[in-house]
């Protein structure tokens, strides 16, 4: 752990999530996951093989198209992958403040797809996130936040 670096964290975090859940959705994706496990496993036999070879042209070519593969996901808009549209308020850790910004937003007609608190430690600040379904519920959230209370807003 002492040598992850920080992007660990973010392709790590279906780690962090509901045991219960993961295993009710493998369970029922079982056939095309089995098939899909099937393929990768080919896929680790090749590049073990290539590694153990030296076989730099190989290694190469899987990691230039695996950057091309990457490179053309969609980033912020619509695509395959949904684009996802996070506010970031910082919140005193005292009672009634995540409410007082839900109850915000619901008087505005906002609606939230997600919220997460992001740092949990009893007497400093806390990290509220809050997703939305698009950047104009976004930025309208941001705007109420900002002129009803006295909570400090980020975009990342």
């Amino acid at each position: 752990m002492q040598l992850a670096a920080g992007g660990f964290r973010d392709i790590t975090r279906i780690a962090s999530s509901n045991p219960q859940m993961w295993t009710d959705i493998l369970l029922n994706n079982r056939e095309v996951l089995l098939q899909m496990l099937t393929q990768w496993q080919k896929e680790m036999s090749q590049l073990s093989f290539w590694l153990k070879n030296k076989k730099a042209e190989q290694l190469y070519h899987f990691f230039e198209h695996a950057k091309a593969t990457r490179d053309h996901l969609p980033s912020n808009k619509k695509g395959s992958i949904p684009a996802f549209y996070d506010l970031f308020v910082d919140v005193p850790d005292k009672p009634g403040s995540i409410a007082e910004i839900t109850s915000l937003l619901a008087k505005s007609s906002i609606s939230l797809t997600n919220i997460k608190i992001l740092e949990t430690r009893e007497e400093i600040i806390g990290i509220l996130q809050l997703t939305f379904k698009n950047e104009k519920d976004l930025i309208k959230a941001k705007a109420h936040i900002e002129n009803k209370t006295n909570y400090h807003c980020r975009l990342q």
